[in-house]
Formats: C-alpha cells, sequence, structure tokens
C-alpha cells in the first residue's frame, strides 16, 4: 500500500502534491501581511487623533472631549504600533464589532424610512450585497490576521 492512497477504513490522508511549499509561503508571508495591516490600523488611528487634535485647536467644538479622545486613539496607535498584545485584542474585537453590527445597521427598517422622507429610492438587496460582503470578508479576514499567533509546543508551556 503507498502512503498517499486511502486505506479501506477511508481514514488515510493524502500526501500533499508538493510537501512544505504552501507552509514555507505561508510562514514566510503571514507576518510580512500581519506587519502591513497593523501598521495600517496604527496610521488610521494616528490620522483620526490628528483630526480630532485640528479639531479641538481650530473649531473650538468639544476641546475637552477632543483632546481626550485623540489622546486616547493616539496612545492605542502607538500601542498597535508596538504590538502590545491587549491593543491587539482590542483592535479585533472593534473590527469584529463592526463586522457584525454593520450588516444590522444597513438591512434595518429606519434606513428604509429615511430614503422615503428624502423622495429617494432604496437600493436593492442585491446592490447592498454587492459591497457587503466583500467588507465583511476583509473585516473578518483582518481579524483572523490580526490574531494570528504562533501555535506553542509541549516545551514551550512549561
Amino acid at each position: 500500500m503507498r502512503p498517499n492512497k486511502m486505506h479501506a477504513g477511508g481514514r488515510g490522508k493524502a500526501a500533499p502534491l508538493m510537501p512544505g511549499v504552501r507552509s514555507t509561503i505561508m510562514k514566510d508571508t503571514m507576518p510580512q501581511i500581519r506587519r502591513v495591516i497593523i501598521i495600517g490600523c496604527a496610521s488610521l488611528l494616528a490620522l483620526i487623533s490628528i483630526r480630532n487634535f485640528f479639531i479641538a485647536a481650530t473649531i473650538g467644538q468639544s476641546i475637552i472631549q477632543n483632546i481626550i479622545s485623540g489622546s486616547l486613539l493616539f496612545g492605542l496607535a502607538y500601542a498597535i504600533y508596538r504590538q502590545y498584545r491587549w491593543a491587539l485584542r482590542l483592535i479585533a474585537a472593534i473590527l469584529l464589532l463592526v463586522a457584525v453590527l454593520m450588516p444590522v445597521g444597513i438591512f434595518n427598517p429606519f434606513r428604509v424610512g429615511d430614503y422615503m422622507v428624502a423622495g429617494q429610492q432604496t437600493p436593492s438587496v442585491a446592490q447592498t450585497l454587492l459591497w457587503l460582503i466583500p467588507l465583511e470578508i476583509l473585516l473578518l479576514t483582518i481579524v483572523f490576521i490580526i490574531e494570528l499567533r504562533k501555535k506553542r509546543t509541549d516545551h514551550e508551556k512549561s
């Protein structure tokens, strides 16, 4: 019996066509992709923080609130950039919450009422799903990549 063929019980595992190639590619590229996503999240939070400071300095609306939120967002951006575990977990939880609540906000009767009051026709479900599904997949993939970590071996556990 060849090792890559399944035996009569059906519990055998077929050997990969090119052993080690896929795992090597994943080991090489996933940390780079994760790093780019983390830098992107930190940059976005830093830009929002700078915007809050700008609003506090120029417009003068809710000065204390904008300074506090800008400081907290900048601190979170720094923690994400430094890859602190709590910050990565927090941003993953926020993105997961956005991914879960976004369809609820889009497909609700109050949104349809707003379109009717404005005299506009509501977008069809197919048009909405055309952009919503890829966005949901992207958000969930980002959450998966941010939360990706190495598996610990028995030696590291002790």
